[in-house]
Protein backbone atom coordinates (compact mmCIF):
# COMPACT_ATOMS: atom_id res chain seq x y z
CA UNK A 1 0.00 0.00 0.00
CA UNK A 2 2.76 2.25 0.71
CA UNK A 3 4.61 1.82 -2.73
CA UNK A 4 1.30 2.12 -4.39
CA UNK A 5 0.75 5.06 -2.49
CA UNK A 6 4.12 6.22 -3.42
CA UNK A 7 3.87 5.36 -6.97
CA UNK A 8 0.53 7.55 -7.59
CA UNK A 9 2.50 10.47 -6.05
CA UNK A 10 5.11 10.25 -8.42
CA UNK A 11 2.85 9.84 -11.23
CA UNK A 12 1.13 13.48 -9.55
CA UNK A 13 4.33 15.21 -9.81
CA UNK A 14 5.24 13.95 -12.86
CA UNK A 15 1.88 15.68 -14.78
CA UNK A 16 2.67 18.67 -12.25
CA UNK A 17 6.13 19.00 -14.05
CA UNK A 18 4.79 18.69 -17.67
CA UNK A 19 2.35 20.65 -17.15
CA UNK A 20 5.04 23.66 -15.89
CA UNK A 21 6.79 22.54 -19.34
CA UNK A 22 3.85 22.74 -21.49
CA UNK A 23 3.10 26.27 -20.03
CA UNK A 24 6.68 27.38 -20.29
CA UNK A 25 7.09 26.50 -23.51
CA UNK A 26 3.73 27.96 -24.24
CA UNK A 27 4.85 31.49 -22.55
CA UNK A 28 7.87 31.26 -24.69
CA UNK A 29 6.29 30.16 -27.76
CA UNK A 30 3.87 33.25 -27.44
CA UNK A 31 7.11 36.12 -26.61
CA UNK A 32 8.79 35.20 -29.38
CA UNK A 33 5.51 35.46 -31.78
CA UNK A 34 4.73 38.86 -29.90
CA UNK A 35 8.88 39.92 -30.14
CA UNK A 36 8.31 38.75 -34.04
CA UNK A 37 5.38 40.94 -34.46
CA UNK A 38 6.69 43.83 -32.68
CA UNK A 39 9.97 43.07 -35.10
CA UNK A 40 8.50 42.91 -38.26
CA UNK A 41 6.41 45.93 -37.38
CA UNK A 42 9.65 47.96 -36.62
CA UNK A 43 10.85 46.94 -39.78
CA UNK A 44 7.79 47.99 -41.67
CA UNK A 45 8.08 51.61 -40.54
CA UNK A 46 11.39 51.80 -41.01
CA UNK A 47 10.96 51.08 -44.27
CA UNK A 48 7.88 53.35 -44.46
CA UNK A 49 10.13 56.51 -42.99
CA UNK A 50 13.52 55.86 -44.63
CA UNK A 51 14.58 57.07 -48.11
CA UNK A 52 13.23 55.26 -51.33
CA UNK A 53 16.20 53.85 -52.99
CA UNK A 54 14.56 53.53 -56.32
CA UNK A 55 14.08 57.46 -56.53
CA UNK A 56 16.83 59.67 -58.61
CA UNK A 57 18.73 61.28 -56.05
CA UNK A 58 19.97 63.86 -58.16
CA UNK A 59 16.23 65.06 -58.51
CA UNK A 60 14.47 64.22 -54.73
CA UNK A 61 15.97 64.73 -51.58
CA UNK A 62 14.06 62.65 -49.05
CA UNK A 63 14.22 63.71 -45.32
CA UNK A 64 13.46 60.75 -42.93
CA UNK A 65 9.77 60.62 -42.88
CA UNK A 66 9.64 60.42 -39.04
CA UNK A 67 6.88 62.40 -36.65
CA UNK A 68 5.54 65.77 -37.59
CA UNK A 69 3.35 68.47 -36.70
CA UNK A 70 2.20 71.93 -38.60
CA UNK A 71 -0.49 74.52 -37.83
CA UNK A 72 -2.16 76.73 -40.14
CA UNK A 73 -4.77 79.09 -41.00
CA UNK A 74 -7.18 78.06 -43.74
CA UNK A 75 -9.68 80.67 -45.87
CA UNK A 76 -12.45 78.35 -47.69
CA UNK A 77 -14.89 79.36 -49.78
CA UNK A 78 -18.05 77.06 -50.94
CA UNK A 79 -20.20 78.05 -54.14
CA UNK A 80 -23.37 75.83 -53.81
CA UNK A 81 -26.43 76.73 -56.69
CA UNK A 82 -29.15 74.30 -56.83
CA UNK A 83 -32.01 74.72 -59.61
CA UNK A 84 -34.74 72.91 -58.94
CA UNK A 85 -38.12 72.75 -61.49
CA UNK A 86 -41.20 71.19 -60.81
CA UNK A 87 -44.72 70.39 -62.72
CA UNK A 88 -47.15 69.76 -59.92
CA UNK A 89 -50.36 68.47 -61.20
CA UNK A 90 -53.79 66.56 -59.10
CA UNK A 91 -57.19 66.82 -60.22
CA UNK A 92 -58.33 70.42 -61.86
CA UNK A 93 -55.06 71.69 -59.81
CA UNK A 94 -51.31 72.20 -61.88
CA UNK A 95 -48.87 74.03 -60.35
CA UNK A 96 -45.30 74.77 -61.83
CA UNK A 97 -42.58 76.22 -60.39
CA UNK A 98 -38.77 77.22 -60.47
CA UNK A 99 -36.79 77.15 -57.50
CA UNK A 100 -33.25 78.89 -57.27
CA UNK A 101 -31.34 77.95 -53.69
CA UNK A 102 -28.08 79.40 -53.09
CA UNK A 103 -25.62 79.63 -50.20
CA UNK A 104 -24.23 82.51 -47.95
CA UNK A 105 -20.86 83.28 -50.09
CA UNK A 106 -18.97 84.42 -47.33
CA UNK A 107 -16.10 82.28 -46.37
CA UNK A 108 -14.86 80.62 -43.76
CA UNK A 109 -11.91 81.22 -41.47
CA UNK A 110 -10.24 78.35 -39.73
CA UNK A 111 -7.52 77.38 -37.67
CA UNK A 112 -5.99 73.80 -38.64
CA UNK A 113 -3.62 71.63 -36.46
CA UNK A 114 -2.04 68.44 -38.34
CA UNK A 115 -0.17 65.22 -37.08
CA UNK A 116 2.33 63.52 -39.43
CA UNK A 117 3.60 60.00 -38.61
CA UNK A 118 5.73 58.60 -41.20
CA UNK A 119 3.41 59.14 -44.73
CA UNK A 120 0.00 59.41 -42.99
CA UNK A 121 -1.21 62.97 -41.93
CA UNK A 122 -4.07 63.28 -39.86
CA UNK A 123 -5.84 66.52 -39.32
CA UNK A 124 -8.67 69.28 -37.75
CA UNK A 125 -9.73 72.37 -39.01
CA UNK A 126 -12.02 74.30 -36.60
CA UNK A 127 -13.96 77.66 -37.90
CA UNK A 128 -13.19 80.54 -35.79
CA UNK A 129 -15.25 83.78 -35.98
CA UNK A 130 -18.55 82.26 -37.54
CA UNK A 131 -22.34 84.00 -37.06
CA UNK A 132 -24.34 80.81 -38.24
CA UNK A 133 -22.48 78.28 -36.60
CA UNK A 134 -19.02 76.35 -36.47
CA UNK A 135 -18.08 74.27 -39.15
CA UNK A 136 -14.80 71.64 -38.95
CA UNK A 137 -12.87 69.39 -40.89
CA UNK A 138 -11.53 66.25 -40.27
CA UNK A 139 -8.79 64.78 -42.60
CA UNK A 140 -6.64 61.75 -43.28
CA UNK A 141 -3.75 61.71 -45.57
CA UNK A 142 -1.21 59.30 -47.16
CA UNK A 143 0.98 61.15 -49.07
CA UNK A 144 3.77 59.21 -50.86
CA UNK A 145 6.47 60.46 -53.72
CA UNK A 146 3.88 59.25 -56.32
CA UNK A 147 0.88 58.44 -55.04
CA UNK A 148 -1.63 60.85 -53.06
CA UNK A 149 -4.83 59.86 -51.64
CA UNK A 150 -6.98 62.29 -49.35
CA UNK A 151 -10.75 61.82 -47.09
CA UNK A 152 -12.00 64.54 -45.72
CA UNK A 153 -15.09 65.04 -43.70
CA UNK A 154 -16.75 68.77 -43.33
CA UNK A 155 -19.53 70.21 -41.74
CA UNK A 156 -20.80 73.74 -41.90
CA UNK A 157 -23.75 76.27 -41.37
CA UNK A 158 -24.20 78.91 -43.84
CA UNK A 159 -27.68 81.23 -44.35
CA UNK A 160 -29.10 80.00 -47.88
CA UNK A 161 -30.93 82.53 -50.27
CA UNK A 162 -33.91 81.40 -52.50
CA UNK A 163 -35.30 83.01 -55.49
CA UNK A 164 -38.78 81.79 -56.89
CA UNK A 165 -38.02 82.76 -60.49
CA UNK A 166 -41.41 81.56 -62.10
CA UNK A 167 -44.90 80.65 -60.57
CA UNK A 168 -47.78 79.11 -62.56
CA UNK A 169 -51.03 77.93 -61.05
CA UNK A 170 -53.61 77.12 -63.91
CA UNK A 171 -56.54 76.41 -61.34
CA UNK A 172 -56.20 80.25 -59.81
CA UNK A 173 -54.74 82.02 -63.37
CA UNK A 174 -52.25 83.04 -60.68
CA UNK A 175 -48.69 83.20 -63.04
CA UNK A 176 -45.95 85.16 -61.70
CA UNK A 177 -43.17 85.35 -64.04
CA UNK A 178 -40.35 87.89 -62.10
CA UNK A 179 -37.98 86.66 -59.71
CA UNK A 180 -38.97 87.09 -56.21
CA UNK A 181 -36.45 86.38 -53.50
CA UNK A 182 -37.74 84.31 -50.34
CA UNK A 183 -36.75 85.59 -46.81
CA UNK A 184 -34.73 82.69 -45.24
CA UNK A 185 -33.91 83.03 -41.23
CA UNK A 186 -32.46 79.43 -40.72
CA UNK A 187 -29.31 78.40 -41.52
CA UNK A 188 -28.91 75.16 -43.36
CA UNK A 189 -26.74 71.95 -42.53
CA UNK A 190 -24.26 71.38 -45.40
CA UNK A 191 -21.53 67.91 -45.42
CA UNK A 192 -19.33 67.49 -47.90
CA UNK A 193 -17.40 63.68 -47.78
CA UNK A 194 -14.15 63.80 -50.09
CA UNK A 195 -11.93 60.90 -51.35
CA UNK A 196 -9.03 62.55 -53.87
CA UNK A 197 -6.48 59.98 -55.11
CA UNK A 198 -3.24 61.04 -57.31
CA UNK A 199 -1.15 58.92 -59.19
CA UNK A 200 2.42 59.95 -60.53
CA UNK A 201 4.02 58.16 -63.78
CA UNK A 202 7.47 59.89 -63.12
CA UNK A 203 7.29 59.07 -59.51
CA UNK A 204 11.05 58.69 -59.50
CA UNK A 205 12.16 61.88 -60.97
CA UNK A 206 8.74 64.18 -59.35
CA UNK A 207 7.44 64.62 -56.20
CA UNK A 208 4.35 65.55 -55.67
CA UNK A 209 4.23 66.32 -51.64
CA UNK A 210 7.56 68.51 -52.13
CA UNK A 211 5.54 72.08 -52.26
CA UNK A 212 2.54 70.81 -49.78
CA UNK A 213 4.05 69.32 -46.83
CA UNK A 214 8.20 70.03 -46.98
CA UNK A 215 8.45 65.70 -45.93
CA UNK A 216 9.68 65.00 -49.55
CA UNK A 217 12.51 68.24 -51.36
CA UNK A 218 12.36 68.62 -54.90
CA UNK A 219 15.92 69.00 -55.96
CA UNK A 220 15.69 70.19 -59.62
CA UNK A 221 12.86 71.01 -61.29
CA UNK A 222 10.74 68.14 -62.81
CA UNK A 223 6.94 67.15 -63.73
CA UNK A 224 4.90 64.54 -64.02
CA UNK A 225 1.44 63.16 -65.82
CA UNK A 226 -1.11 62.09 -63.47
CA UNK A 227 -3.98 60.13 -63.28
CA UNK A 228 -6.66 61.06 -60.98
CA UNK A 229 -9.78 59.59 -59.24
CA UNK A 230 -12.62 61.65 -56.91
CA UNK A 231 -15.42 60.69 -54.95
CA UNK A 232 -17.68 63.25 -53.73
CA UNK A 233 -21.00 63.21 -51.92
CA UNK A 234 -23.04 66.66 -50.73
CA UNK A 235 -25.55 67.13 -48.77
CA UNK A 236 -27.50 70.18 -48.38
CA UNK A 237 -30.41 70.46 -45.08
CA UNK A 238 -32.84 73.10 -45.09
CA UNK A 239 -34.54 74.00 -41.51
CA UNK A 240 -37.65 72.34 -41.52
CA UNK A 241 -39.21 74.64 -38.81
CA UNK A 242 -38.69 78.03 -41.63
CA UNK A 243 -42.59 77.51 -42.58
CA UNK A 244 -42.50 80.23 -45.42
CA UNK A 245 -39.41 78.39 -47.21
CA UNK A 246 -41.14 74.89 -46.38
CA UNK A 247 -44.33 75.87 -47.72
CA UNK A 248 -42.40 77.53 -50.71
CA UNK A 249 -40.95 74.39 -51.91
CA UNK A 250 -43.41 72.22 -50.97
CA UNK A 251 -41.61 70.85 -48.30
CA UNK A 252 -38.74 69.76 -49.90
CA UNK A 253 -35.63 69.88 -47.58
CA UNK A 254 -33.00 67.60 -48.18
CA UNK A 255 -30.82 67.27 -51.27
CA UNK A 256 -27.82 64.77 -51.77
CA UNK A 257 -25.40 64.42 -54.84
CA UNK A 258 -23.17 61.80 -55.04
CA UNK A 259 -20.22 61.67 -57.89
CA UNK A 260 -17.61 59.63 -59.14
CA UNK A 261 -15.01 60.60 -61.52
CA UNK A 262 -12.23 59.87 -63.19
CA UNK A 263 -9.45 62.02 -65.00
CA UNK A 264 -5.99 62.91 -65.83
CA UNK A 265 -3.51 65.70 -65.89
CA UNK A 266 0.19 67.18 -65.40
CA UNK A 267 1.61 68.78 -62.44
CA UNK A 268 5.05 70.65 -61.87
CA UNK A 269 7.65 71.32 -59.34
CA UNK A 270 9.80 74.34 -60.53
CA UNK A 271 13.01 74.63 -58.05
CA UNK A 272 14.64 77.99 -58.57
CA UNK A 273 16.62 77.63 -55.08
CA UNK A 274 18.13 74.89 -53.14
CA UNK A 275 21.05 73.82 -50.92
CA UNK A 276 21.52 70.01 -49.14
CA UNK A 277 21.00 69.03 -46.11
CA UNK A 278 23.75 67.13 -43.54
CA UNK A 279 22.20 63.81 -44.16
CA UNK A 280 17.95 62.75 -44.59
CA UNK A 281 18.04 62.36 -40.50
CA UNK A 282 20.91 65.61 -40.03
CA UNK A 283 18.82 68.34 -41.83
CA UNK A 284 21.48 71.38 -40.94
CA UNK A 285 21.75 73.73 -43.90
CA UNK A 286 18.80 72.31 -45.94
CA UNK A 287 17.20 75.18 -47.58
CA UNK A 288 14.93 74.96 -50.49
CA UNK A 289 12.00 76.60 -52.20
CA UNK A 290 9.81 74.87 -54.39
CA UNK A 291 6.92 75.81 -56.42
CA UNK A 292 3.84 73.68 -57.34
CA UNK A 293 0.92 74.15 -60.28
CA UNK A 294 -1.61 70.92 -60.90
CA UNK A 295 -4.23 71.07 -62.99
CA UNK A 296 -6.60 67.67 -63.21
CA UNK A 297 -9.52 67.98 -65.90
CA UNK A 298 -12.19 65.16 -64.72
CA UNK A 299 -15.16 63.44 -66.53
CA UNK A 300 -18.04 62.47 -63.62
CA UNK A 301 -18.87 59.23 -64.99
CA UNK A 302 -21.54 58.46 -62.21
CA UNK A 303 -23.62 61.83 -61.01
CA UNK A 304 -26.67 60.80 -58.57
CA UNK A 305 -29.58 63.80 -57.16
CA UNK A 306 -31.40 62.86 -54.44
CA UNK A 307 -34.24 65.27 -53.24
CA UNK A 308 -36.32 64.26 -49.50
CA UNK A 309 -39.39 65.49 -49.15
CA UNK A 310 -40.64 66.43 -45.24
CA UNK A 311 -43.40 65.26 -43.74
CA UNK A 312 -46.10 66.93 -42.09
CA UNK A 313 -46.74 67.57 -38.54
CA UNK A 314 -50.30 66.06 -36.87
CA UNK A 315 -51.21 69.42 -38.02
CA UNK A 316 -50.80 68.95 -41.60
CA UNK A 317 -49.36 72.62 -42.40
CA UNK A 318 -46.38 72.53 -40.60
CA UNK A 319 -42.96 70.09 -41.23
CA UNK A 320 -40.44 67.83 -39.19
CA UNK A 321 -37.54 66.33 -39.82
CA UNK A 322 -38.99 63.11 -40.92
CA UNK A 323 -38.41 61.63 -44.74
CA UNK A 324 -42.20 61.55 -46.51
CA UNK A 325 -40.52 60.91 -49.86
CA UNK A 326 -37.57 60.73 -52.01
CA UNK A 327 -36.83 61.39 -54.92
CA UNK A 328 -34.11 60.06 -56.88
CA UNK A 329 -32.51 61.70 -60.39
CA UNK A 330 -29.76 60.18 -62.63
CA UNK A 331 -27.44 62.76 -64.14
CA UNK A 332 -25.35 63.14 -67.09
CA UNK A 333 -22.10 62.54 -67.68
CA UNK A 334 -20.58 65.74 -66.64
CA UNK A 335 -16.63 67.47 -67.43
CA UNK A 336 -15.52 68.93 -64.14
CA UNK A 337 -11.87 69.66 -62.63
CA UNK A 338 -9.43 70.36 -60.19
CA UNK A 339 -6.87 73.25 -59.79
CA UNK A 340 -3.71 73.40 -57.10
CA UNK A 341 -1.00 75.61 -56.22
CA UNK A 342 1.61 75.76 -53.56
CA UNK A 343 4.97 77.29 -52.97
CA UNK A 344 6.91 75.91 -49.57
CA UNK A 345 10.16 76.98 -48.51
CA UNK A 346 12.11 74.53 -46.35
CA UNK A 347 15.45 75.33 -43.81
CA UNK A 348 16.25 72.80 -41.60
CA UNK A 349 13.55 70.91 -39.88
CA UNK A 350 11.05 73.71 -40.68
CA UNK A 351 9.17 74.11 -43.62
CA UNK A 352 6.60 76.96 -44.26
CA UNK A 353 3.87 76.58 -47.91
CA UNK A 354 1.11 78.67 -48.62
CA UNK A 355 -1.41 76.46 -51.21
CA UNK A 356 -4.37 76.73 -52.63
CA UNK A 357 -6.88 74.48 -54.03
CA UNK A 358 -9.58 74.76 -56.28
CA UNK A 359 -12.64 72.13 -57.15
CA UNK A 360 -15.76 72.29 -59.18
CA UNK A 361 -18.25 69.67 -59.66
CA UNK A 362 -21.39 70.09 -62.08
CA UNK A 363 -24.48 68.53 -62.28
CA UNK A 364 -27.74 68.35 -64.25
CA UNK A 365 -30.50 65.76 -64.93
CA UNK A 366 -33.45 65.56 -67.30
CA UNK A 367 -37.03 65.88 -66.10
CA UNK A 368 -38.32 62.54 -64.34
CA UNK A 369 -41.86 62.13 -63.79
CA UNK A 370 -43.16 60.57 -60.56
CA UNK A 371 -46.75 59.10 -59.66
CA UNK A 372 -48.62 59.44 -56.03
CA UNK A 373 -51.76 58.92 -54.48
CA UNK A 374 -55.11 60.26 -55.88
CA UNK A 375 -53.17 60.54 -59.35
CA UNK A 376 -51.46 63.21 -58.32
CA UNK A 377 -48.22 63.89 -60.83
CA UNK A 378 -44.89 65.68 -60.31
CA UNK A 379 -42.02 66.17 -63.03
CA UNK A 380 -38.99 67.03 -61.62
CA UNK A 381 -35.94 68.56 -63.15
CA UNK A 382 -32.50 69.84 -61.17
CA UNK A 383 -29.24 71.13 -62.28
CA UNK A 384 -26.80 72.91 -60.15
CA UNK A 385 -22.83 73.13 -58.54
CA UNK A 386 -20.54 72.28 -55.78
CA UNK A 387 -17.29 74.40 -56.41
CA UNK A 388 -14.45 75.02 -53.06
CA UNK A 389 -12.03 76.88 -52.79
CA UNK A 390 -9.25 76.10 -49.93
CA UNK A 391 -6.29 79.22 -49.30
CA UNK A 392 -4.33 78.09 -46.54
CA UNK A 393 -0.88 79.12 -44.74
CA UNK A 394 0.73 76.25 -43.04
CA UNK A 395 4.07 76.14 -40.68
CA UNK A 396 5.59 72.61 -40.12
CA UNK A 397 8.30 71.29 -37.84
CA UNK A 398 9.90 67.62 -38.77
CA UNK A 399 11.26 65.65 -36.12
Amino acid sequence: MVCSRRKGSYGVRLRFNILKLFLLLAFACLSGAASAQKAGIVRFWNRLCEPNPRLDSVYIFQPYKGWGVSSGYELEGHNVSLDTKIDYEIDDTRINFQFLLGMDPMPDHKIGLYGYAGPVRLGFSQEVGAMAGNGRTFSLRLMGNSLAADVAYSRFYSLPNGVIAGYSNEATGETQEESVPVQIDRPADLRTFVINAIYAFNGRRFCYRAAYDGRGIQRRSAGSFLAAAKYMRGDIELDPDDFMLMTLVSGMGVYITRQASLGAGYSFNLVPYHRDAVSPRDLKGLRNLTVNATVIPLLTLYNSIITNEYSHKSDGIYYCSDIARTFKLQGHIQPNFTARAAICYSTGHLSASCWADYTRFHFRSASKDYYGMGGAHLAMSQSGEFSNLTVALQVMYKF
